[in-house]
């Protein structure tokens, strides 16, 4: 079933976008008012990946990668936007 704007946003809003980062094995280490660690998505020895609790966003300067929570669980577990809104929500 599709999943509407409004419930996309009540799922990011309901989620700690660092701490589920976290959860996942990243380690993030505060910077000023944002969080930086090593890029999940590509091998790296120097952190280029930050993630920004308040706006709920990560980027990596490395790789490119970005986006929110629904974004990170496409592309770590490397699936459709469906199959990470069940995950975020299962």
């Amino acid at each position: 079933m599709p999943v509407s704007a409004t419930e996309a946003a009540q799922i990011k809003a309901s989620i700690d976008l660092a701490g589920y980062i976290r959860s996942r094995g990243v380690e993030l280490h505060s910077v000023g008012s944002s969080l930086r660690g090593l890029c999940p998505f590509h091998s790296e020895k120097t952190p280029s990946f930050t993630v920004t609790p308040l706006k709920g966003l990560f980027h990596c300067f490395g790789c490119g990668a970005g986006g929110d929570v629904i974004r990170f669980v496409e592309r770590f577990d490397k699936v459709s936007f469906s199959g990470a809104v069940a995950i975020l929500t299962g």
